[in-house]
C-alpha cells in the first residue's frame, strides 16, 4: 500500500468543522479548535480520521506544526483518500 501526502490549509477557531476544496485542487479545513498548544493539530488529525474512516494513528503531521499550511501523510491509497475527502465536502 502506498501512502498519500496532502498539503492542507487549516483555519482554526472556526464556527464549525468542515472541509472545502480550493481552486488549485488543494483542501482547506476549518476547525473549531483553537491554535494553541497543538489543539488544532490534534483536532485536524481526529477530523481527518473520522472522514477517512481510519485510525488516527494512520495519519501523521509531517510538516507545519506551528503554521496553517500542513503536510499530512496518510497510510492509505490516494484514490480512496481523495474520494472520501470529496464526499465530505459540503
Amino acid at each position: 500500500m502506498k501512502d498519500t501526502v496532502l498539503v492542507i490549509e487549516v483555519k482554526p477557531n472556526s464556527a464549525q468543522n468542515k472541509i472545502v476544496r480550493i481552486q488549485d485542487g488543494s483542501y482547506k479545513v476549518y476547525l473549531k479548535a483553537p491554535a494553541m498548544e497543538g489543539r488544532a493539530n490534534h483536532a485536524l488529525i481526529k477530523y481527518l480520521s473520522d472522514i477517512l474512516q481510519c485510525s488516527s494513528s494512520k495519519i501523521q503531521l509531517v510538516k507545519g506544526s506551528k503554521i496553517r499550511i500542513k503536510k499530512i501523510k496518510i497510510e492509505e491509497e490516494s484514490e480512496t483518500v481523495i474520494r472520501l475527502l470529496n464526499n465530505a465536502i459540503r
